[in-house]
């Protein structure tokens, strides 16, 4: 099962990650930051405690997928890519021989 978790900007320039609420799951999530990067490992930091504990209890957590709420992301489109910029310059590159 896939959960959706949507990204979306505030009017105080904080980023959101909220879970869709399932009612088969029995949880829901919040990620916030001040980029979007930020927001997702502030979000991947409460799954990653839910899924330990789904583990230990011999269930599967749900997947994630994620969507971005394009209205309010648009309204801090400055913000977004100046993240996305410095977030692609700190991925590893593949170095063909």
């Amino acid at each position: 099962m896939k959960v959706q978790v949507i990204i979306e900007s505030g009017d105080d320039g904080v980023f959101d990650a909220n879970m869709e609420f399932i009612d088969t799951v029995p949880f829901g999530l919040f990620g916030q930051g001040k980029t979007v990067s930020d927001t997702i490992d502030d979000f991947y930091n409460s799954y990653d405690e839910i899924r330990a504990m789904y583990k230990a209890e011999g269930n599967k957590c749900p997947e994630l997928e994620f969507h971005f709420e394009m209205p309010s992301l648009l309204n801090g489109a400055s913000r977004i890519k100046s993240d996305l910029e410095s977030k692609a310059l700190k991925q590893p590159r593949l170095v063909h021989a």
